[in-house]
């Protein structure tokens, strides 16, 4: 019998919106950690990308999750709107840098605009750029 951290982490794989807000709620906690670590990293951690990340990441953080680097949710949920007011407010976010466990591209003192092609947001991309 499959453990709900065991769902939860094959429907990150996945990228299915659906598995995870009925993981979620049948009352899984976005704040517990699973394996040591909080369920955004897993999600972003893992080797899929799709545009289904995206609509993943956004239920998360509806529901309380929270990413190491706030900064960057404009960016990793490639809204580009969010991104060009965060600009506007803070006209250093420019040069933001951020490290971040990924699974193809080392994230170490990366830009806004690493994190934006390594998981393909294009419309953030074309803020930056």
């Amino acid at each position: 019998m499959a453990t709900v951290e065991f769902e939860l982490l094959g429907a990150f794989e996945l990228h299915s919106v659906r598995d995870i807000r009925n993981i979620l709620d049948q009352g899984f906690d976005v704040h517990q950690p699973v394996k040591g670590k909080s369920v955004v990293n897993h999600l972003t951690e893992m080797y899929s990308r799709s545009d289904q990340f995206v609509g993943c990441l956004c239920l998360l953080l509806s529901r309380g999750a929270v990413l190491d680097d706030p900064q960057i949710a404009p960016v990793l949920l490639d809204d580009a709107d969010g991104l060009r007011s965060a600009l506007r407010a803070n006209g250093s976010l420019v040069a933001h840098r951020t490290s971040m466990t990924s699974a193809f591209t080392p994230l170490v003192g990366a830009s806004l605009l690493h994190v934006a092609a390594e998981y393909g947001n294009i419309n953030v991309g074309r803020v930056l750029i």
